[in-house]
């Protein structure tokens, strides 16, 4: 240990090459350009709970004299109170994604989206991550090169055991390249005094299991079956809900076995799961008993309409509704721009963002909640004026404080339309060729890194994720006794959906906030280092 901390102290003091290869680190709030120069930040410090992902970026930057080749990335065990061993941390290459034209948010007559634009101009943004375990293809994994004078962002992934000690870990990053001497970053863990629970505390739906995951495998030529599993499996990892009761992919429930380990162990990690459309009135009867008796029968829910406007719709959802409440199962509306709040019941109501803002809204979302209606919001193609927006040209503060929003709102769950929108091919998806900005793809197919039934997640993805994080750390610390600190740093950064922070240092200071908050309920008074973590 003594001589891993002097190591230490000598990675933080030590500068970077004048020439050649440099390296520096960036947190996971910020959007590395290609040109952008050294930060100077040699040393990673971050904190996290137990049952958590911890990330970073080291950025290798090639020197104007010519590129890099051959840049291998490693990183050693994190020792400290115990060991989290290098072998369970993730190392992603972001490949940069071109963005052509400003995602627009214009909508006429509707004051609410009127003159906005993406406050970036069209350039490259460090999006897809492609992981260490990819064997590469048309873009590289590892090991890598790096053209003269430009940026490469490797994205660090920790994962923080449910049982990790609390405390201080420290370990390293080393990058090499050939010609070059190594360089290496030191990284400081923190792990707090306690754990974030499997399951998360808001609910979400990110419609991986309906027709877009059809229209995905087919639109890349990946294995349907392959390609939903390695999806379910990713969105389950972020904390993300996505499928529904019964066994996988089926739509139905035969109360088998297979069908009950399934649900048991997707309602073990996930806070609300659908109901199996497909299913027959007495088979939906035995899958309410058997939630009845581990105690999930309100932690599943049907879709009953999807931003419905015609009268028809609304008489539709009424009959539906009624054949499901009879069963005990809540039933799920979309709400969008055309979308009427008087016309059918629901029990839980998905506000497209748009509609968060004006007062006769929120008046609207107001009364549901005193009635005892459950209000998530919801996130499609764009957001109106200031609200967040999850385009590819936006900061990636903007994924990561919904959930801040949905918390000081009290609203329990989010919404997003597809995560695997691939219908016009891999290459065009990898390119961004139809300038839908990323709508949609919080994956890239496999097939062009040599893994044709994966998906490669994305920088906003793991935004997102932090974003769920988060919330689970608010939502604790109300558990504990502490509604109002949670309440009040929520408002602190997350004052109105177009009122928000844009300064990640200000969301990771309330982070921090509501961590200390938790640990004094639990009477653990710590760890809870300085700011900026020194070595020894």
């Amino acid at each position: 240990m003594t001589v891993l901390l002097a190591l230490w102290a000598v990675l933080c003091a030590a500068p970077a090459p004048a020439q050649g290869i440099r390296v520096w680190v960036a947190d996971d709030l910020t959007s590395v350009k290609r040109d952008d120069p050294p930060s100077g930040a040699t040393a990673a410090s971050i904190q996290a709970a137990g049952n958590e992902y911890a990330g970073f970026q080291v950025v290798v930057k090639a020197p104007p004299q010519g590129p890099l080749s051959n840049v291998h990335v490693g990183v050693s065990d994190l020792s400290g109170p115990g060991v989290i061993s290098s072998s369970t941390i993730k190392l992603y290459r972001a490949q940069y994604v071109p963005v052509r034209v400003r995602s627009p948010v214009e909508r006429a007559g509707n004051p609410y989206y009127a003159g906005y634009l993406s406050p970036h101009a069209p350039r490259d943004w460090a999006d897809a991550l492609i992981p260490a375990s990819a064997p590469g293809g048309r873009y590289e994994s590892f090991p890598f090169s790096v053209p003269e004078s430009s940026n490469q962002p490797v994205y660090v992934e920790i994962p923080v055991p449910k049982d990790a000690a609390a405390g201080a870990y420290r370990g390293a990053v080393t990058v090499t390249a050939d010609g070059q001497e190594p360089v290496s970053v030191a990284v400081a863990l923190t792990v707090w005094g306690f754990a974030l629970p499997d399951q998360p505390a808001l609910a979400t739906d990110f419609l991986s299991y309906d027709r877009w995951l059809w229209v995905a495998a087919g639109a890349v030529g990946a294995d349907q079956a392959a390609l939903q599993e390695n999806i379910w499996a990713a969105l389950t990892e972020h904390r993300i809900g996505t499928t529904q009761a019964g066994e996988a992919g089926t739509g139905a429930w035969t109360g088998s076995a297979a069908d009950r380990s399934f649900t048991s162990a997707w309602l073990g990690r996930q806070r609300m799961i659908h109901a199996p459309e497909k299913a027959s009135a007495r088979d939906l009867r035995d899958l309410m008993s058997y939630l009845s008796g581990i105690g999930r029968s309100r932690d599943i829910f049907v879709r009953c309409g999807d931003e419905p406007h015609s009268q028809a719709a609304y008489d539709d959802i009424n009959r539906t509704s009624s054949f499901w409440r009879e069963l005990g199962i809540p039933t799920q509306v979309t709400v969008g721009g055309r979308t009427s709040w008087d016309a059918f019941d629901a029990d839980i109501w998905v506000a497209h963002h748009a509609r968060l803002i004006p007062a006769r809204d929120r008046a609207a979302i107001r009364l549901k909640q005193a009635q005892g209606r459950k209000i998530w919001s919801y996130y499609c193609c764009e957001a109106p004026r200031a609200l967040p927006n999850w385009m590819l040209d936006s900061d990636p503060i903007d994924f990561r404080i919904t959930p801040w929003l949905d918390f000081r709102s009290d609203y329990s769950g989010m919404l997003y339309w597809a995560t695997a929108y691939w219908a016009a091919g891999a290459a065009a998806v990898w390119t961004n060729a139809g300038n839908g900005n990323g709508d949609g793809v919080l994956f890239y197919p496999g097939s062009e890194v040599g893994a044709p039934h994966a998906a490669i997640p994305s920088a906003r993805l793991k935004a997102i994720r932090d974003g769920i994080e988060d919330y689970d750390y608010l939502a604790l610390l109300r558990s504990l006794g502490g509604g109002a600190q949670a309440r009040e740093l929520a408002a602190g950064i997350a004052r109105d959906w177009d009122d928000w922070s844009r300064d990640p240092a200000e969301l990771k200071a309330a982070r921090r906030q509501a961590a200390e908050g938790i640990l004094r309920l639990l009477d653990r008074g710590g760890p809870v280092l300085p700011a900026t973590v020194r070595p020894p």
